[in-house]
């Protein structure tokens, strides 16, 4: 840096003025290390999201397994019984019968 007087003769006083431009936030170092966990926490989030609904979608099919099983036990019972029943009544009619 120069400088004249008044009456525009330049000075000998010459002085250097070192001026130093950072860049901007989104380029420094710590930026991409928040950026790097940020996406490491998505990551995450999105993994235990899908985990968690893969539970609970296992847990609705072992819901309805069972429901189902307990349908078919309900209905082979029931199959039992009306055969069991049909054999004692068929010869019990045939001996009231005559």
């Amino acid at each position: 840096m120069k400088s004249t007087n008044s009456r525009g003769i330049w000075q000998q006083n010459e002085r250097v003025l070192v001026i130093k431009i950072n860049g901007p936030f989104f380029t420094t170092i710590w930026a991409y290390v928040l950026y790097t966990l940020s996406l490491a926490l998505l990551v995450l989030l999105a993994f235990r999201f899908y985990k968690n609904r893969l539970a609970e979608k296992q847990k609705r099919m072992t819901m309805l397994y069972e429901i189902e099983k307990e349908k078919e036990i309900y209905a082979s019972k029931t199959e039992f019984f009306t055969h069991v029943i049909h054999e004692i009544r068929a010869p019990v009619t045939l001996l009231k019968a005559p």
